[in-house]
């Protein structure tokens, strides 16, 4: 309101100022009369014109009329502007607290039920530890310590029990169930869909084979559909269930670039640098990708 009082008083200001040079105008242009001579030609241009600047007054009232309207509207609008961007910023708080404490919760050991998306390469979607951990990776048990231990009822398989897995196809194999989550992911990009069958997945069968390989992919479904915090929680999980799997060093690298697109960066790169200390003989291509995502978090030379 006090923007709108001054534009009006203003615009007042200005039509008043021009209505005095406009009589000032007239009054120049009025003849000179004096007793001795009189030009009655004169005066009646003068009168003509007095009459015409008469005429703008109406027109100036009425745009000044106008410009109040306007004036009302746009501050209806801006108060309108100022409510919007107060609620935004109160969800933007909100979501901002509540990632924060999450991420806390991560840092400390525990993992919260959440409901999970992905991007990058990743190994082979086969390419799996046994339940035993046959198949560890070298340092694996120094690197499961970089976010402690799971507290029970966490994580997918709690999310599981309150998602409504999709139903399984009968005489449906845990390995034919893996195989469908894995193909909606790659061919068809279904990634909701996949999701919901990989949480059966890993609900029904938290110790086959596959299912580190399956915590790998959920993740995965939530990066590509930027649901980073989802996406960390489900790669911390992974990693932490099976930091012998083969998926170990993919589920680490990916937690750090999620961390990162949180804004996380110096947790992403402690997850980068307990990547390469902890697995030394990883791939070359996954030490690759992790320099990379190393420069893009800029984080500080070993």
């Amino acid at each position: 309101m006090e923007l709108s009082s001054k534009l009006l008083i203003g615009v007042t200001i200005g039509a008043a100022g021009y209505c005095v040079i406009a009589m000032a105008s007239i009054a120049a242009d009025a003849p000179t009369i004096t007793s001795n001579r009189f030009v009655p030609h004169q005066v009646a241009q003068t009168l003509q014109r007095t009459g015409q600047s008469s005429n703008m007054l109406p027109r100036l009232s009425q745009r000044i009329t106008e410009l109040e309207n306007e004036i009302r509207r746009l501050t209806g609008q801006n108060e309108e502007l100022t409510y919007r961007l107060g609620r935004f910023e109160e969800m933007l708080k909100k979501s901002t607290n509540d990632t924060v404490l999450r991420l806390n919760a991560l840092e400390r050991g525990g993992i919260p039920a959440r409901t999970s998306t992905p991007t990058g390469t990743a190994s082979s979607a086969r390419t799996a530890p046994t339940a035993t951990g046959k198949t560890a990776v070298s340092g694996a048990n120094k690197g499961a310590k970089l976010l402690g231990t799971l507290r029970g009822g966490s994580g997918a398989a709690a999310v599981a029990r309150v998602v409504k897995p999709p139903s399984v196809a009968k005489d449906e194999t845990p390995e034919q169930q893996y195989d469908r989550a894995h193909t909606l992911i790659v061919k068809h990009r279904k990634y909701g869909e996949a999701e919901r069958v990989l949480r059966s997945f890993i609900d029904t069968n938290p110790k086959h084979e596959l299912t580190s390989n399956a915590h790998y992919w959920l993740g995965r479904t939530f990066f590509v559909r930027a649901d980073y915090e989802n996406a960390a929680f489900a790669f911390a999980e992974g990693f932490q269930k099976f930091p012998e799997a083969r998926k170990a060093p993919d589920n680490l690298l990916n937690l750090g670039m999620s961390l990162a697109r949180l804004g996380k960066n110096r947790e992403a790169c402690t997850t980068y640098t307990r990547l390469l200390g902890t697995y030394r003989n990883a791939d070359a291509s996954l030490k690759r990708r992790v320099t990379r995502e190393r420069q893009r978090a800029k984080c500080r030379s070993r």
